[in-house]
Parts: structure tokens; C-alpha cells; sequence
């Protein structure tokens, strides 16, 4: 059985003992770094602005992303396992009623979160 350690962000087989690596760690291996320095000059002398502007605009963007989805996930999770909606959200439940009706109502589980692994690889 494979074990998620949600405050490290780790994987681990409680059979074996084993570490295993996640899927987003594997593919950031093979992706290009973005070049936050050589991208936030471009954009600031196009738009009349420091690069450390653009870079601050840039880190505040993120972490207001990151808050919104992680907001959207755990509304979502509540749905999907307790039949909850929490105040706000009503919209974005009923939209996703009316993309997934079918799928409830041929009795298929829908699952907030489902963890995949492979033993071969270790991911």
C-alpha cells in the first residue's frame, strides 16, 4: 500500500518501506526551468517597469493561484465526500452536477482524490 505524507509531500510503500517519487517530480526533470529573469526584463521593458516589478507581480499572482485552487480543491473534496456545499461555492457545485450528472447517476463512484502507483517504477 502506498502512504501520502501530506506535510512533506512524500510517498512511501508501508510494505516495503520504499520511497516513491511523484509524477509532478518526474515531469519538472524533463521540463525547462522558466527563466524568471531573462522573461520579467522582456515584459518590463515592454510595459514601462522594473524587473523586479514584474517578478513581485509575478510571485503575488502565484500565491493568489495557489490559495484560490487549493480553496477549490478542498471545496470540491468536501462535496464529492460529504455532500456539502460550502457557502460561495453554490454555482461551481451545480455546474459540475450538470458535467458529471450522468456519471452519478449511472452509479459510477466519483472520487475527489484517487492515488496511482506502480511498484516497477516506484512512482
Amino acid at each position: 500500500m502506498i502512504e501520502f505524507t501530506p506535510e512533506t509531500h512524500t510517498y512511501r510503500n508501508t510494505d516495503t518501506n520504499e520511497n516513491y517519487i511523484s509524477a509532478t517530480t518526474i515531469i519538472s526533470k524533463y521540463k525547462k526551468p522558466f527563466d524568471a529573469e531573462k522573461w520579467s526584463a522582456v515584459v518590463a521593458k515592454r510595459e514601462g517597469v522594473s524587473p523586479e516589478f514584474v517578478r513581485e507581480t509575478w510571485s503575488d499572482l502565484t500565491t493568489k493561484s495557489h490559495i484560490r485552487g487549493n480553496s477549490y480543491h478542498k471545496m470540491m473534496e468536501n462535496y464529492i465526500n460529504n455532500k456539502e456545499v460550502e457557502e460561495g461555492y453554490e454555482s461551481l457545485i451545480q455546474s459540475f452536477i450538470k458535467k458529471t450528472g450522468h456519471i452519478i447517476k449511472s452509479g459510477t463512484k466519483i472520487f475527489s482524490e484517487k492515488l496511482l502507483s506502480n511498484d516497477e517504477f516506484k512512482i
